[in-house]
């Protein structure tokens, strides 16, 4: 049972990588207040937080009900991987690192959360 705990938790801090996020965390809410900044905090574990217990407890249970096998998740999500990576080689023009006018106006007329993102 503590093999597979430290197991999940090596997991878990290798994707949220906290020493990696710190100085994004710092620049983002370089302008808050002390007490701001505790909240965005908290927000941002509570929600990181249910999101990880959330697919932990339901991902497998989904991915047998939808029919899927592990080893074609891994085949899937390794495609979108590939094709996101050719598109930052080939250096284009496109909808996942270029925003829309749309998403432009709506960012100027919205205050940014910084605690998802």
């Amino acid at each position: 049972m503590l093999e597979i705990a430290l197991s999940a938790f090596a997991n878990f801090f290798v994707v949220i990588d906290p020493i990696g996020v710190v100085p994004f965390f710092a620049s983002l809410t370089a302008g808050l207040d002390p007490v701001a900044r505790r909240r965005t905090a908290v927000k941002s574990v509570a929600i990181a937080t249910g999101v990880l217990l959330a697919f932990t407890i339901v991902g497998q249970p989904l991915l047998h009900y939808l029919g899927v096998t592990l080893g074609a998740f891994r085949i899937a999500s390794g495609a979108l991987l590939f094709l996101l990576a050719i598109d930052m080689v080939v250096v284009r023009e496109s909808g996942i690192r270029a925003t829309t006018p749309a998403e432009e106006e709506e960012a100027a007329h919205r205050r940014p959360d910084v605690a998802v993102f």
